[in-house]
């Protein structure tokens, strides 16, 4: 039986219309063929599939859902391959990397194959499981999005304003961690770190933790000592269950200090301590409508999720009430809900991956989003006359909503100096440049 499987697969020429073939270097095994630049093969293969391929060339290829886990590779070339949402976890020898690049999927390459790869020149790894040893690289300024590092080895590696997205992260020592931008602009939303690296920071004053899913899709665990400082830290979609803090450390969070207590999961002392407790995990526990464009004729009973692209016709029940509406990973653009400020949303101050633009004639924008926490948001709406005291605005764009810079000064970021983490409308911007320049004449 052949050991290497490919699925639905691709190759073709990148930089013309010819289609392309990967053929073994005597001509006798055809891998696959596309009669037309992009089409999808159906699998064309010519009996069954080698375990070693020698001096195949996969170069000006595209790779669509291909699993060469099993195979190996020696002396082949993949100069200028892509290899989209594809397995390439086999032995390689001798192989040229050279502008390969990887879209998705998970890779095993030794360090210097890497170091031939497009990833590695423009420092962009997005969807990718990585194992192995990527020792003493220069990834400064690096883009980890959307993958898993927690089994590779990134020792000796210059990581200083590297970014990590929704991913997680490998060990790392406590200067490679201070290095990383997550770090300098405090935001540790949207990952997976190591507990011992967490460990090694004693202050976390205006941090952000929370908002990352495990593999089992369950709100991934955080680790602390009972000693570090979380002053004005905020927790939102937590779990902190397993560790033990004090409620002296626990006292001093934005959590606390805005009675937001339920936005995250505390350790079991806490809260029997505080007698607080977690509101839940609505995408695991309720009912979730995706791409909702339908109209809802009776009140919802109960918590009901919405993701996607929400256009709802909401009829009078629903819109004299909404009590029970929660949107998470949502297009918010354009919706029709007379009473939006009665969503769950709004209640426990949370919103999590949604689109707010232009609010229409017939939603009303709620008056009070004080002590709120936007997590990965796009809001281009009018904001003015909103109450946005002590909200927290983590990894959102902004840029294109309309704010007062006295509006600006009463939220979270301001109040901690966590500026950079937020794309501001470019009025806010401008003037937190000049007060910075004039902090800087001040010096002189």
């Amino acid at each position: 039986m052949p050991r290497l499987f490919l699925s639905v697969t691709v190759f073709f020429l990148l930089a013309s219309g010819v289609s392309a073939q990967v053929v073994s270097p005597d001509g006798t095994w055809i891998l696959g063929r596309s009669d037309f630049h992009g089409e999808k093969l159906n699998g064309l293969l010519a009996g069954e599939e080698p375990d070693v391929f020698e001096g195949f060339n996969f170069s000006d290829s595209i790779i669509d859902s291909g699993y060469l886990s099993l195979g190996k590779f020696l002396g082949c070339k993949f100069i200028r391959t892509v290899f989209k949402d594809a397995y390439l976890t086999g032995e390689t020898q001798d192989c040229d990397f050279t502008d390969c690049f990887f879209q998705s999927g998970e890779v095993w390459l030794s360090r210097e194959e890497w170091l031939q790869t497009r990833n590695f020149r423009e420092k962009t790894f997005h969807s990718l499981i990585v194992r192995g040893k990527l020792e003493d690289l220069d990834l400064s300024g690096a883009v980890i999005q959307g993958g898993d590092f927690s089994n590779a080895s990134l020792a000796g590696c210059c990581l200083e304003n590297t970014c990590f997205q929704d991913c997680s992260l490998p060990d790392l020592t406590r200067e490679q961690f201070t290095e990383l931008k997550n770090f300098r602009i405090g935001d540790l939303t949207g990952l997976i770190v190591p507990g011992e690296t967490l460990m090694e920071h004693d202050d976390y004053f205006g941090f952000a933790f929370g908002g990352k899913r495990d593999s089992w899709g369950k709100l991934a665990k955080l680790n602390f000592w009972p000693d570090q400082s979380f002053e004005n830290a905020v927790f939102v979609q937590a779990d902190l269950s397993e560790v033990w803090m004090e409620a002296e450390q626990v006292m001093k969070t934005w959590n606390w200090r805005n009675q937001r207590m339920d936005l995250a999961k505390w350790p079991k002392n806490i809260e029997e301590e505080l007698n607080v407790s977690h509101w839940g995990d609505p995408i695991q526990e309720k009912n979730v409508v995706k791409d909702p464009q339908m109209e809802l004729r009776e009140r919802l009973e109960t918590l009901t999720v919405f993701t996607g692209d929400v256009h709802i016709r909401a009829a009078k029940e629903l819109e004299e009430d909404g009590t029970n509406c929660y949107f998470e990973d949502a297009d918010l653009s354009g919706l029709e809900l007379k009473h939006f400020d009665r969503t769950v949303n709004v209640q426990k101050g949370l919103f999590v991956r949604c689109r707010l633009e232009n609010w229409t004639r017939r939603f009303r924008a709620p008056k009070d989003l004080s002590r709120s926490v936007f997590l990965g948001c796009r809001v281009a709406a009018d904001l003015a006359g909103i109450d946005l005291t002590n909200t927290a605005f983590i990894n959102c764009d902004l840029s294109e909503a309309f704010m007062t810079f006295s509006q600006f000064e009463t939220t979270w970021n301001y109040q901690t100096g966590r500026l950079s983490m937020t794309k501001w409308p470019e009025h806010i911007e401008k003037k937190l440049k000049e007060e910075e320049k004039a902090k800087e004449e001040e010096k002189e």
